[in-house]
């Protein structure tokens, strides 16, 4: 039989006894408005108010939809825009799994890389991104990717740095890893989003992803969703019979839908909570995407790296400005007292002893020192290693232009799998680069040496350099220096 208990297991913020998932028997006095009674008694969703989350942009197909508060807003100017958000790609054209490759660890991303090329999934103008990776057994690797547009990427994360007030970068599937990550139990957790025209289904436990695939939808309609769920279930139960609940989660919809399952599928879906978002253009929308997002770890973004410390300021904000107003209250105090008692110093003294005195035991109860104590010490240090990096980025050439500068010299039977920049060092851009030499082995050195040669003469100092040979492939590591 299907289970009707719907009750989520996820942190929704402030939750109250009015916000159940479904029930049978619903309150016909429930103080909810129309759309909302037509969603609770058909769709069996949790209509939610999300207290808190993260200013965020949902780009779809070229169109941004900034989600604040309770509000929509379709006209804005990512590039002007005040406040540091969250930008989240919805790439409707990237594929997604999980890859088995056979070889040392270090090398597992390479030869997961060639693998996908040999098999046509991965072209020229598309790049890899490899969310997870971990060892079943001897030189045995799983590895969980996605393959992306390779121009519109690169783009995203260049635009994080022109920006007024700078962004994080995701994308959908890295809000669904964030939540899978989040699973710690070795039991395996079921995933589905439905996005703009498709169904992503991501399945696994902490960081372990076991299987990740997008169906396409041939249309919105209820029998086209229940179709294309249906193909979801056969694959979940031919990777493990034992998973009996999915998470079911709505990207953005003026019409929110969700599969029909029957006894005979054994299986319970737990729909994410329905924020309803009032749009600038007079439409209302649906989304659990803001209750994701206030869950989520920034951590599992796509970059820019150097955009997370900003996430940590804006959290502590409000403890500097308190710091900053119990201190202008002390001297207020201070003032006050010494005012009263300019006839008396030494009374007017032993009360600005008492009051600091007090004031310092209540903010000692209260932790305060302790708190800012740690916020130096932990974390203001790390404001000043960002900006130095952000001031250090800004002169730095940006990673198109030295994408750009390498390829052109590359020799054709390189491919280059890896280009990593690194803005840590005062004086010098680091450079690693990782890759393919697809020759034979008696000329790989000799190929290998003029690559070399060719990077000093553009300016490149080689700082360390690694190769493994073998017979049909090698495997070259670089990491190289540019002056600025």
């Amino acid at each position: 039989m299907v289970k009707n208990n719907l009750d989520l297991d996820i942190p929704v913020q402030n939750m109250t006894s009015e916000d159940v998932l479904y029930s049978k028997t619903i309150n016909k006095n429930t103080s909810q408005d129309s759309e909302q009674k037509k969603y609770f008694n058909k769709k069996e969703w949790n209509i939610s108010s999300p207290k808190r989350y993260k200013q965020f942009v949902l780009n779809i197909t070229g169109k941004h939809f900034l989600f604040s508060k309770d509000n929509i807003f379709t006209k804005v100017d990512i590039v002007k825009y005040p406040q540091h958000i969250y930008y989240i790609e919805d790439y409707y054209d990237s594929t997604l799994g999980v890859i088995k490759v056979t070889g040392l660890s270090k090398y597992a991303k390479i030869l997961a890389q060639k693998q996908l090329q040999e098999k046509g999934e991965l072209h020229e103008d598309q790049t890899v991104h490899f969310f997870s990776q971990y060892k079943v057994g001897k030189n045995q690797n799983f590895l969980f990717y996605e393959i992306l547009p390779k121009n519109l990427h690169l783009q995203n994360l260049d635009l994080a740095t022109k920006t007024q007030e700078g962004f994080v970068y995701f994308d959908t599937v890295c809000l669904l890893y964030g939540l899978l990550s989040q699973n710690k139990t070795k039991k395996p957790k079921a995933i589905i989003l439905r996005g703009d025209g498709y169904l992503t289904l991501i399945v696994g436990y902490k960081k372990k992803v076991l299987f990740a695939q997008k169906y396409p939808l041939e249309n919105i309609s209820a029998h086209a969703i229940n179709e294309t769920f249906n193909d979801c279930v056969r694959e979940l139960k031919d990777i493990n019979s034992q998973i009996d609940t999915i998470e079911w989660i709505e990207e953005l919809s003026e019409s929110p839908t969700s599969p029909e399952v029957t006894s005979e599928d054994n299986i319970t879906i737990v729909k994410w909570p329905l924020a309803k978002l009032t749009g600038d253009n007079g439409k209302t929308y649906w989304s659990s995407l803001p209750f994701v997002v206030q869950t989520i770890s920034p951590n599992v973004c796509f970059g820019p790296k150097q955009e997370l410390p900003i996430l940590f300021l804006e959290k502590i904000e409000k403890w500097i400005l308190l710091a900053l107003l119990i201190i202008s209250f002390s001297f207020i105090g201070a003032s006050y007292f010494l005012y009263q008692n300019t006839k008396d110093l030494q009374k007017s003294n032993t009360a600005l002893k008492n009051y600091l005195s007090i004031l310092t035991e209540k903010m000692q109860k209260k932790k305060f020192f302790q708190t800012l104590n740690q916020l130096k010490t932990q974390h203001l240090e790390d404001t000043v290693k960002f900006s130095k990096k952000l001031e250090k980025a800004i002169i730095s050439p940006n990673i198109l232009t030295l994408w750009n500068s390498i390829a052109k010299i590359i020799p054709e039977n390189f491919q280059l799998n890896k280009l990593n920049v690194d803005y840590n060092n005062a004086n010098q851009t680091d450079i690693l680069l990782e890759g393919i030499i697809d020759s034979d082995i008696s000329t790989v050195q000799a190929s290998f040496s003029k690559f070399l040669i060719k990077l000093e003469q553009n300016g490149y100092t080689i700082k360390e350099k690694n190769i493994e040979l073998d017979l049909d492939k090698s495997y070259f590591r670089l990491l190289i220096t540019k002056d600025l």
